[in-house]
């Protein structure tokens, strides 16, 4: 019996359902007789589950067909639900299957599992008389260990070549190492001049709910929704995230170096913008060491276009932990706090209409005694197709002789109602979308200055309402709005 990652044990017949529009009557017979052969298996699996439930059983032994391509101690983490044989019965051991093939998924070091269950021929003492001896049989399936991708990107006036390459399962306890490139032509108009990032992962401690990574990178790109200029990070990122089905958490600390260089504007550039004396006195290096904590619960039904549930994200960062440069003006000393709130809702049971809102919003609060500015890179920026439909990329907020400049402070929320498209099937995956978005950016100094909070930052937001059509994608959300 095989295990696929997106099916339970007790739950081993998929329910086809296919649109029963323009099918010939040959075509409905044959799917009225495999529904009909599928309710029958399903009703005699599930008699005899009902019926052995409660069944005593203990595992005699358990055979693993892969295991010499684990460590040991990596192994038994991952196979304890089915080395616990006390209280065993059916229903439980499906569930302890279940646990196991979670638990190598997390690892990302199979690709499946396959298992079979067998009675024993002899009953041990310490099996119940009415209980059942079995021998268990788990084939471990891994992923390919090396994997490299190689190809190049053009489109929307841009190019680039990139270059991924994967090592998996490298000492037998689910550490992968992955190396990621991204390599442009300044003359093809690439605003990503380059990126490279290296980053070895691991379950920490073999603990297949916790995640440990260790992320160097660099990256390169033009800036061209402001003064054109150029932003150049090197770094290091330590982080620790859980893996749990709903509430998560993610501590990470970073160790940045900034270099901000201007650039001469040429036709590639979409916006002509004046320098500023706030672009010019941020260029040059400056460096970051921050400890960043995230909690997240998410109980949407689907992350790209949710129907029902709820995720609420919040994120501290408490940056000027260690001094990297003697320079006290070059260091990054700040408290950033950020929130997203998402709910979805459906309106008719059968998930044809439904409607999203979110909100956001964020605050940073610059602990710095000698630099009262903050880099451009840690402010916030509004407006777009990603946060705010119907206004200019990064374009809300204040501005420095027509430039945007951030803020250290924004809200932002959106409504977003989505209908059934008439005369196309019940699981179509285009939707009639209908939204109302609004947010604000600006500075503030203080925030516990009343007057000014409901004088400046609740009044007057900005306002944008549209429609279109939404189609989801597998692997992302693809949006025709005006």
């Amino acid at each position: 019996m095989s295990l696929n990652e997106n099916d339970s044990v007790i739950e081993r017949i998929s329910e086809i359902r296919p649109s029963q529009e323009r099918k010939s009557e040959l075509e409905l017979l044959q799917e009225q007789k495999l529904e009909i052969v599928q309710s029958h298996t399903r009703n005699y699996l599930n008699s005899i589950l009902e019926q052995n439930a409660s069944k005593p059983m203990r595992i005699q032994s358990l055979n693993v067909v892969g295991a010499q391509n684990f460590r040991e101690s990596f192994l038994k983490r991952q196979l304890y639900p089915l080395l616990v044989n006390d209280k065993l019965t059916l229903e439980n051991l499906l569930e302890n299957i279940d646990a196991v093939k979670l638990n190598f998924l997390k690892t990302q070091t199979i690709s499946n599992l396959n298992f079979k269950i067998d009675s024993a021929y002899f009953k041990s003492r310490s099996t119940p008389a009415n209980g059942i001896d079995l021998l268990t049989t788990l084939q471990l399936i891994p992923v390919k260990n090396f994997t490299a991708k190689i190809g190049t990107n053009v489109g929307n006036g841009e190019g680039d070549a990139y270059l991924t390459v994967n090592y998996r399962n490298i000492f037998g306890a689910g550490e992968n190492l992955t190396f990621d490139t991204n390599v442009s032509s300044s003359s093809i108009g690439a605003k990503t001049r380059s990126t490279y990032l290296l980053n070895f992962n691991l379950p920490f401690n073999n603990n297949p709910n916790w995640r440990l990574d260790n992320i160097a990178y660099s990256t390169n790109r033009l800036i061209d929704w402001c003064v054109p200029h150029e932003q150049h990070i090197t770094g290091f990122t330590n982080r620790i995230s859980s893996q749990y089905e709903f509430f998560n958490h993610e501590f990470s600390v970073e160790n940045i170096l900034r270099t901000i260089k201007l650039t001469r504007p040429t036709t590639t550039y979409t916006n002509q913008f004046t320098v500023n004396d706030d672009i010019l006195s941020q260029c040059g290096e400056s460096f970051k060491s921050s400890f960043i904590y995230s909690l997240k619960f998410d109980s949407r039904d689907n992350p790209l276009l949710p129907s029902s549930g709820v995720l609420f994200k919040n994120s501290t960062e408490l940056a000027g932990l260690i001094p990297l440069s003697s320079n006290s003006e070059k260091n990054a000393k700040f408290i950033k706090n950020q929130f997203e709130f998402q709910l979805a809702q459906k309106l008719t049971s059968n998930n044809l209409n439904f409607f999203n809102f979110s909100l956001r919003g964020g605050y940073i609060h610059n602990l710095s005694s000698t630099n009262n500015t903050l880099n451009i890179m840690d402010r916030f920026y509004l407006g777009g197709p990603n946060d705010l439909r119907g206004f200019a990329l990064n374009g809300l907020g204040p501005k420095l002789s027509g430039s945007p400049i951030g803020g250290n402070f924004f809200y932002g929320g959106n409504l977003s109602l989505f209908n059934h498209v008439p005369k196309t099937s019940i699981d179509s995956n285009f939707k009639i979308h209908s939204f109302v978005n609004f947010g604000k950016l600006l500075n503030i100094k203080d925030l516990s200055d009343h007057d000014n909070f409901y004088e400046n930052i609740l009044k007057d937001p900005s306002v944008a309402t549209g429609f279109g059509i939404v189609y989801k994608h597998p692997v992302a959300r693809f949006e025709l709005n005006r």
